[in-house]
């Protein structure tokens, strides 16, 4: 199961993949490594420690923001060095930030794409959140 980021011109700008859920204690963290490719720039990383109710909550705004109730959402999990920002506009073209910090150095990229786009990331979501293996 993969997570799809695409721009205006329905190009790959980002790729979740390997997601699995895992169960420690009484949490369950969402984990990922993830691809960013844009020209002749490509970044991979792993996130290990999201938890499960951010993700969930992150579908919730993103459903939100497809029926125009929301302008601005984030994902920003405590205990990542990660960060995703939608914001729409009246056109319903939607602008979003990356954000990547590491001990070398910080990423942060710049694309945007059509508010049609988001049932299919939406869906996406919700299946990996099904589909991971729970441990």
């Amino acid at each position: 199961m993969n997570i799809n980021f695409f721009d205006n011109d329905r190009d790959l700008v980002m790729l979740w993949y390997d997601i699995s859920i895992k169960k420690i204690d009484e949490n369950y963290y969402y984990s990922f490594k993830l691809r960013i490719k844009r020209s002749i720039f490509m970044v991979e990383t792993e996130f290990k420690w999201f938890s499960l109710s951010d993700i969930h909550l992150f579908i919730m705004k993103l459903e939100k923001m497809y029926r125009e109730d929301s302008l601005t959402i984030h994902l920003n999990p405590l205990g990542e060095f990660f960060a995703l920002e939608f914001k729409r506009e009246r056109s319903g073209r939607i602008e979003a930030k990356v954000y990547i910090y590491n001990e070398i150095g910080n990423l942060e990229l710049n694309y945007s794409f059509d508010q049609t786009f988001l049932p299919e990331l939406i869906e996406e979501l919700k299946n990996s959140m099904i589909i991971s293996d729970h441990r």
